[in-house]
């Protein structure tokens, strides 16, 4: 999408996880302990809500690094 996770705007992830949503060939997950797959309807807000509650661009690219798109 031509940026990076460290300049995303919150529209432009949110974007991305409305695609993830609905497509049927893709899972978003989150690593703990082991990758555990994310339900849908995906909590889109709260997902958000979640990357950007961080104020530094670091941690907000953690955040997102934290989860995974698998092709299904």
């Amino acid at each position: 999408m031509g940026t990076t996770s460290f300049v995303a705007a919150r529209d432009v992830v949110e974007s991305v996880l409305s695609c993830i949503d609905s497509s049927g060939n893709l899972e978003l997950g989150i690593v703990t302990n082991r990758f555990e797959t994310i339900p849908k309807p995906l909590p889109v807000e709260a997902l958000l809500d979640r990357i950007f509650a961080e104020q530094d661009a670091g941690d907000r690219s953690a955040k997102m690094m934290e989860l995974f798109i698998a092709e299904v």
